[in-house]
C-alpha cells in the first residue's frame, strides 16, 4: 500500500497479529473500533491512533498460568465487555485485568448487553480497585448507566466509598438491558468520539 495510504477510520473485526499490523502500518491518528472473538495482542497499534475502543466478550476464568494481552497505553483505551451473564463478574475481572494496558489506566470501562446484577457491581469494582485498575475522571469509584441507557460505565478512580461504590439498581440494569436489545448502540460512535477531547 505504501506511503500514499492513510487510514483515519476503521470499525471491524481483527483475528489475528498480522492483521494487527497491517491496520498499524496505514493507521495515522485514527479512530478504530476493533471487535475481537478471541483476544489478541493490539500492541502494534501503538502510535497509530487518535481513538481506540476494543470489543470482546468475557473470557473463561483464569487457569494456572493466565495470559494477558495489554492494550497500548497512550491515549488510554476504551474496553467493552460484551455479553457478561449473571454470576460471571469475576470472569468480567479478569477480562478486564487482562486487557489492562501498562500503568492499568483506561479511557472508558463500559459492560455492553449485560445482564449482571446490582448485587455483582461492588464486589467486581473492588476487585479492579484492588488490582489498581483506573480510568479517567474524578469522583468516587462507582458504576452508572451511560448517556444513551444501553451500556454503563464502571469509573474506577482513587476514590472508593467507606460504604462501597454507588451502583445502578436492578431495574435500571434491566432498562439497559432491555434498551440495548431494542437499539442500535453502534449509532453512539460519531458522538462519543467528542469525550475524548
Amino acid at each position: 500500500m505504501g506511503d500514499r495510504v492513510r487510514l483515519v477510520g476503521f470499525e471491524g473485526c481483527v483475528g489475528t497479529c498480522a492483521g494487527a499490523a497491517a491496520l498499524a502500518s496505514v493507521a495515522r491518528d485514527a479512530v478504530l473500533h476493533i471487535h475481537m472473538a478471541a483476544p489478541l495482542d493490539l500492541s502494534a497499534l501503538e502510535g497509530t491512533y487518535k481513538w481506540l475502543r476494543v470489543y470482546t466478550r468475557p473470557l473463561p476464568p483464569p487457569g494456572s498460568s493466565s495470559p494477558t494481552w495489554p492494550l497500548p497505553p497512550s491515549p488510554p483505551p476504551w474496553l467493552y465487555v460484551e455479553g457478561a451473564d449473571e454470576g460471571s463478574w469475576g470472569a468480567v475481572a479478569h477480562t478486564i485485568t487482562s486487557f489492562a494496558p501498562p500503568g492499568k489506566r483506561f479511557w472508558r470501562l463500559r459492560l455492553r448487553g449485560s445482564r449482571l446484577p446490582a448485587e455483582e457491581l461492588p464486589p467486581l469494582l473492588r476487585a479492579l480497585h484492588g488490582a489498581g485498575v483506573r480510568t479517567w475522571g474524578g469522583g468516587d469509584t462507582r458504576a452508572e448507566v451511560d448517556m444513551y441507557g444501553w451500556d454503563f460505565d464502571l469509573r474506577i478512580t482513587d476514590d472508593m466509598p467507606s460504604g462501597g461504590p454507588a451502583v445502578p439498581s436492578d431495574a435500571e440494569l434491566q432498562e439497559a438491558y432491555q434498551d440495548y436489545l431494542g437499539e442500535d448502540p453502534d449509532s453512539e460512535s460519531s458522538d462519543e468520539d467528542s469525550d475524548y477531547d
